[in-house]
């Protein structure tokens, strides 16, 4: 009986070292859904969802902001969920930032990388963010009834499909406008089925009611503004709502001045001037005789985010001349906002050269404490007080001038809106000689060099 109890006791113990506890399987924190690669709308909402409950303590390390608004966004969290709560930044892109801080409830830290179990830090996720639907901001005119109607909207529309209830002669579309002509004045005009040109969806039907009253005629004035290249039309009268010369369309609010582009010199060219006013139509032909060739310059490169630290070695600007005559740079000046506050003359960065582009040469703007160095080649080195250029005051919202002073008169010789094309930090926005946008193809743009954008399909 003892022997029996020993072989038990002894079975006993080796049997259990023989099959040892389970072991179990360490399971990280992570994310585990986020929202699919696509377009967003303002109106979205936006969910991520992690593989266990989250930390409320920690939710402050889970941010949702604009990169170019920096608007931080409001957020919610539901256990497992987090939402990102609308309006979501229109025309941006949003930027998700979930740093290592995040914690599940359990105080498991937020992994990574399931291949290195290990692997803690800061996820970032990009999102771009479209418009939101249109609506409408204002109409003209702002009283009386009127054979012309525009119709301002917060966003581009499309008329292919819409119901405009008196139909209208003609209508045209211009921008974030949308400009109708009647044969008589009228006082309401009906939308319906009016499309978002980005989003493809209709907006809601809307009413434009006009005061009564008759509208008052009046007297329609031209003059004419002409260079080697283009001539620019100047329209005044008090009637005028929208205006067409030779097919550019332009709403005039009174006065406008009209652009027609792309001319050779010493050419001549019939120029038909179409006022749509509140009492009618009034047309007027003539013949313009395009200047003389004079010298050309455009703008070709704007790094106005860069990556390289500090960021003020690093921006610049850069100009071609794309025309067949010298450009004379004495007394030009850079302004990088249109309101001559921040403008800075154009000096040399190297003695023995000059103020003088050659056709087919190419400078490039920067400030003093510029770190290019070989990187600019054999362009004009151009540098600035760092007024504009180098002062952190280049930004994707704020167009850049070049300007000259000619006899006393300052006049624009090139000028380009970086907001034309979103560029990520450190890609410069990039204009060919063909006019086409694009990002730089490399890191830290091409100074010196003048990049060709790809041809669009």
């Amino acid at each position: 009986m003892k022997f029996a109890k020993i072989a038990f006791l002894v079975f006993f113990i080796f049997g259990c070292a023989l099959e040892p506890p389970e072991k179990r399987e360490y399971i990280p924190f992570m994310v585990e859904t986020t929202p699919g690669e696509r377009k967003y709308y303002p109106e979205e909402t936006m969910v991520f969802v992690f593989n266990m409950e989250i930390l409320p303590e920690t939710i402050s390390h889970f941010k949702a902001k604009g990169v170019e608004s920096k608007e931080e966004l409001e957020i919610e969290l539901e256990g497992k969920r987090v939402i990102v709560l609308p309006p979501l930044p229109q025309s941006d892109i949003l930027l998700i930032e979930i740093g290592s801080g995040l914690k599940s409830f359990d105080y498991k830290p937020l992994f990574v990388d399931t291949d290195s179990p290990s692997k803690t830090g800061k996820i970032e996720i990009f999102y771009e963010i479209g418009r939101k639907i249109p609506e409408m901001v204002r109409f003209l005119p702002e009283s009386g009834s009127s054979a012309t109607v525009a119709v301002s909207f917060d966003g581009e529309v499309d008329l292919k499909k819409a119901s405009i209830t008196p139909l209208p002669d003609k209508n045209f579309t211009v921008g974030e406008w949308v400009a109708l002509s009647y044969s008589k004045p009228v006082e309401k005009i009906s939308f319906k089925n009016v499309i978002s040109a980005e989003r493809k969806s209709a907006i809601e039907d809307f009413e434009v009611v006009l005061e009564s009253g008759k509208p008052v005629e009046h007297e329609l004035e031209l003059n004419y503004f002409i260079t080697d290249e283009s001539y620019t039309v100047n329209i005044s009268d008090e009637s005028a709502i929208f205006a067409d010369v030779n097919g550019v369309l332009m709403i005039c609010e009174r006065r406008c001045s009209v652009i027609v582009e792309n001319l050779k010199p010493l050419t001549k060219y019939d120029s038909i001037v179409t006022v749509y006013t509140t009492t009618g139509v009034k047309t007027e032909k003539t013949v313009v005789e395009t200047d003389r060739e004079r010298p050309k310059i455009m703008i070709t490169e704007i790094m106005h985010t860069p990556s390289g630290q500090p960021e003020k070695s690093w921006e610049f600007v850069e100009i071609y001349n794309y025309g067949n005559l010298d450009f004379d740079l004495t007394d030009c000046f850079i302004d990088d906002n249109d309101n001559n506050k921040g403008i800075d003359p154009l000096l040399l960065r190297n003695e023995g050269d000059e103020l003088m582009l050659r056709p087919g040469d190419i400078a490039v703007i920067t400030g003093n404490d510029a770190a290019f160095g070989d990187l600019i080649g054999s362009a004009l080195w151009l540098v600035t007080n760092d007024t504009t250029v180098a002062d952190g005051g280049l930004t994707s919202r704020e167009t850049v001038q070049i300007k000259c002073n000619r006899d006393g008169v300052m006049v624009t010789e090139a000028n380009e809106d970086p907001n034309k094309l979103r560029t990520s930090r450190g890609y410069s926005f990039t204009i060919d000689p063909d006019g086409r946008y694009c990002a730089s193809s490399v890191e830290g743009g091409t100074p010196g060099r003048i990049e060709r954008c790809p041809e669009e399909d």
